[in-house]
């Protein structure tokens, strides 16, 4: 079993001190993520979701309108074209109102041998809305190349999610459409993540 601290809330303000009495100090995030096996990364991210899904979706007016709040978790990619791995996910969500965007990465990825996958996933473009359902309906492309030229995730393809809790985590998921040696093929992505409290 991975022992890991769970996140703290993100939103959630300190109250106002007197000038004689010190501010708490703020409790620290999780420890960042790193594993080297397939089977521990699928780990962190079923603690991870089971947290985020515990706290319930978000209310997204309660989101803040300033400032950015940084996530880390996994990404998984599965595919029948041969490509099965899990890396070390970076999420950054812009709050200012009118600009949002969410972008991030993911890399170290690992294959069911336990087999490093040289190749990066981008997270660009991702966007979420304040005045629709629980959660927030948050969506974002990624894209993203993996054993060279081999595996290759189409520029634009699109996964959606939510908030869950305080903003304290962000599931996305998605089936994305790519190619394997030059063949049409689809990728399954599901990126699990937790706030830094950064």
């Amino acid at each position: 079993m991975i022992s890991r601290p769970i996140s703290v809330i993100f939103f959630v303000g300190l109250a106002a001190c007197s000038s004689s009495t010190p501010a708490a100090d703020p409790e620290p995030g999780p420890e960042p993520i790193s594993f080297e096996s397939f089977a521990e990364g699928q780990a962190i991210a079923s603690e991870i979701e089971a947290a985020n899904i515990a706290l319930g979706l978000m209310n997204p007016a309660d989101l803040l309108r300033t400032g950015t709040a940084s996530y880390q978790g996994t990404a998984e990619i599965e595919s029948t074209a041969g490509l099965n791995a899990i890396g070390v996910a970076s999420v950054t969500v812009i709050l200012e109102s009118g600009s949002e965007d969410i972008t991030g990465n993911a890399s170290d990825f690992v294959d069911e041998t336990d087999t490093p996958v040289p190749g990066a996933l981008a997270i660009i473009g991702g966007t979420f809305d304040r005045s629709g359902p629980a959660g927030a309906n948050i969506t974002a492309n990624v894209t993203g190349n993996f054993n060279g030229t081999t595996h290759v995730l189409q520029a634009q393809s699109q996964v959606s999610g939510d908030f869950y809790g305080d903003a304290e985590g962000i599931i996305l998921e998605g089936a994305v459409a790519g190619f394997v040696d030059g063949q049409a093929t689809t990728y399954d992505i599901t990126i699990i993540t937790e706030v830094t409290g950064d």
